[in-house]
């Protein structure tokens, strides 16, 4: 029988406890082995029972925690392994490009160089015409929506600051980067923006989306072709059909490039078919067409803008094999023709 310790002072009490129940668990203790030991068919079923428990815990470990593990650590080095390998491809990718623009200059040259050395002047110069589409049409497309994206990012800024948003730099700094993507772009940023303000105000997220939509048809209407003007030189439609065949075949950067890409090929298609109508000597007016029936109700007007030859510039050098231009340093070529013979037109 084990006694409870008197009341003590409060120094005491304390140790006093300590020693009472340590004298409990080894009077538990002894009270279960004498059990175990006056039946043994208990005891068998004990043991039994930790057997059990051990081959449990030992197959659990062996299988299920083991394996976890495994799994875990070889997701954590494929992770960790991804983003080391994307940071340097990254870095690469920025030395890289920041070379280039060191050296576009020199570049540029020894690619002319190269192409005055092995292709006819006349080839060679479609070719120089449809490298300045192209920069005329990137330049003007990638520039214009920097524009047009900080102009959105600023005012979606203000207007959540107006609407006590949450995250509002953070709402509006994701919906001014996504902007950059034509026609999907206000959408994309629009769905983690309105999820973020959904965490903390439900009715807020709602306000959000609505105000989203206004400034999409803002920019879609207003400021985009304000800023953009006449430089891509497409039709809604084309945007639309250029940025969905473009993200089915090589997603992000197809929503991202399919827009100039789809330009230049535009306006090579263009010029080529305006040339051919010049050769046959009808109208390249597009609103010519629309009433007509027959070929024969097409009439060349007769005060049709005659295309004059481009003279040389400064810049362009008379080498070996070319023979110089004549009368007043002008050359007769000029961009239709130029398409025309990319689009091996007769």
């Amino acid at each position: 029988m084990i006694e409870r310790p008197p009341r003590s002072t409060p120094l005491y009490s304390s140790a006093a406890s300590d020693v009472y129940k340590r004298q409990c668990f080894n009077s538990i203790e002894t009270w279960a082995t004498n059990i175990l030991e006056d039946n043994p068919e208990i005891q068998g079923y004990v043991d039994k029972g930790l057997e059990q428990l051990r081959g449990f815990f030992e197959n659990w470990v062996k299988t299920t925690f083991l394996s976890d593990m495994s799994k875990l650590v070889t997701t954590v080095s494929t992770s960790v392994i991804a983003v080391v390998k994307s940071l340097t491809n990254f870095i690469i990718g920025l030395v890289a490009s920041i070379y280039m623009l060191w050296s576009k200059d020199t570049f540029r040259a020894q690619t002319k160089k190269i192409m005055v050395a092995t292709m006819r002047p006349s080839a060679a110069d479609r070719l120089l015409a449809l490298g300045r589409n192209a920069y005329r049409i990137f330049n003007g497309f990638i520039i214009g929506k920097l524009i047009d994206s900080a102009i959105i990012g600023v005012l979606c800024y203000i207007g959540c600051e107006i609407l006590k948003m949450p995250f509002t730099a953070l709402v509006a700094t994701i919906v001014g980067v996504t902007n950059v993507i034509p026609f999907f772009g206000p959408i994309i940023g629009a769905v983690p923006s309105a999820f973020l303000i959904l965490l903390v105000d439900p009715l807020k997220a709602f306000y959000f989306v609505i105000f989203v939509i206004v400034l999409q048809q803002l920019d879609g209407n207003v400021i985009g072709p304000k800023i953009l003007g006449n430089t891509v030189g497409i039709s809604g439609f084309w945007v639309l059909a250029s940025i969905t065949i473009a993200a089915s075949i090589f997603g992000f950067a197809g929503m991202l490039l399919g827009v100039p890409v789809f330009a230049l090929i535009y306006v090579l298609i263009s010029d080529g078919v305006n040339a051919r109508l010049r050769k046959k000597q009808h109208s390249t007016v597009t609103e010519d067409y629309r009433d007509i029936q027959t070929v024969e109700d097409l009439v060349m007007p007769p005060h049709a803008p005659r295309v004059e030859p481009q003279p040389v510039g400064a810049g362009d050098r008379v080498g070996p094999g070319i023979q110089p231009p004549k009368a007043g340093g002008q050359v007769g070529i000029h961009a239709p023709e130029i398409c025309a013979g990319l689009l091996d037109l007769p």
